[in-house]
């Protein structure tokens, strides 16, 4: 198996994990969880898992070794894991308050973003190809979500019925405020993957910055129980055996995709993991269709449908440039090579002359 088979195999295989996140939220509240219980035992078994990931990623190192490189850089360690505890509570809620489509949608546009903050923070050129996925990202987004904004759609107070605590029917209305939560965590991925790249092209790029993944979810955990404790409630409460295997299938899916697109970008290149990274968008809404009978307004279809062209146009064209810097180089390499006499002691094969 050569390295390009390699990394889409493990990348592809990482995302089919992760598909199922908007499902399984769904299928936790249908089964009688409370909101704040759903994200706490979501975030512990994110915490779990993700430590393991992060054990993985790091067996050559050595724990003790991965603790002397967290303090030697533990800023961009506290922005990363603040951004990721970010991240972690926004998702899951946005699944709860909105359709699956425009939570993914939205997430789709994390690498646009990513794009645009590392122009002003790491002082990156923004390619053409860029500039125009930003702005066909942005007509999208007016697409999708304009009209229900204008018609003063939330299903904050439509897809409860009566019961806010536990979210009745989720997702019976694409909701502003689950929108908004959705782009928030798109915002906050792009910021996490920008504190990423300033560290690896910083000083200390040993600084294992992946730790944010489960440090985050800890955090945000954490923060879930306080509010739970503090209004007299169980951590308990609405749970069932059936409930815990949902949130086990959750942290695991979130681990392999972490720990794929870590391990993927060693063999192929970062466009193709995020080409591939698409399919999560598509898959994930089909899975809440087959088993919600879920379907999104017109509207999302419509700016979703553009706004994926418009992501994977952009990978496209960026896996091409890849290609063809690597085959400049190989044939600089092969040139370079080629002007190099043979040394005057071997003939041009480079084999040493007969012995008489």
């Amino acid at each position: 198996m050569n390295d390009r088979v390699k990394g889409t195999v493990i990348a592809a295989v990482g995302v089919l994990c992760v598909t199922p996140d908007a499902v399984l939220v769904r299928w936790a509240t249908h089964l009688g969880a409370p909101r704040l219980q759903l994200l706490f035992w979501r975030l512990v078994s994110n915490t779990v898992f993700g430590s393991l990931m992060i054990a993985a990623l790091n067996a050559d190192r050595g724990l003790k070794e991965v603790a002397r490189s967290a303090a030697r850089g533990p800023g961009p360690l506290v922005l990363a894991t603040l951004f990721q505890a970010t991240t972690s509570l926004l998702l899951p809620a946005a699944f709860l308050l909105t359709f699956a489509a425009n939570v993914m949608l939205c997430l789709s546009m994390s690498p646009l973003f990513a794009a645009l903050i590392g122009v002003f923070v790491l002082k990156d050129s923004l390619p053409t190809r860029t500039a125009w996925a930003i702005v066909a990202a942005v007509v999208s987004m007016v697409v999708m979500f304009l009209p229900g904004a204008l018609r003063g759609e939330n299903n904050a107070d439509e897809s409860t019925d009566g019961d806010h605590d536990r979210g009745g029917t989720v997702g019976a209305g694409a909701g502003t405020v689950g929108d908004v939560f959705a782009l928030l965590a798109a915002v906050t991925t792009a910021l996490y993957i920008t504190t990423s790249r300033a560290t690896a092209l910083s000083s200390r790029p040993d600084v294992p910055v992946e730790i944010a993944t489960a440090a985050g979810a800890a955090v945000a955990a954490a923060g879930c129980a306080a509010a739970i404790l503090s209004n007299g409630e169980s951590l308990l409460d609405g749970t069932s055996p059936l409930f815990f295997l949902a949130m086990t299938f959750n942290g695991f899916g979130l681990a392999a995709i972490y720990f794929s697109f870590a391990v993927a970008p060693r063999y192929i290149s970062g466009a193709q993991v995020a080409l591939i990274s698409l399919l999560e968008t598509l898959l994930a809404p089909l899975y809440v269709f087959i088993i919600y009978d879920e379907v999104p307004p017109a509207s999302v279809l419509c700016g979703g449908g553009l706004l994926l062209g418009a992501v994977a146009t952009h990978e496209i064209l960026a896996l091409r440039e890849d290609q063809r810097q690597h085959a400049a180089i190989k044939t600089t390499t092969t040139t370079a090579m080629a002007a190099v006499p043979p040394h005057p002691k071997y003939d041009a094969l480079g084999l040493p002359p007969s012995l008489p």
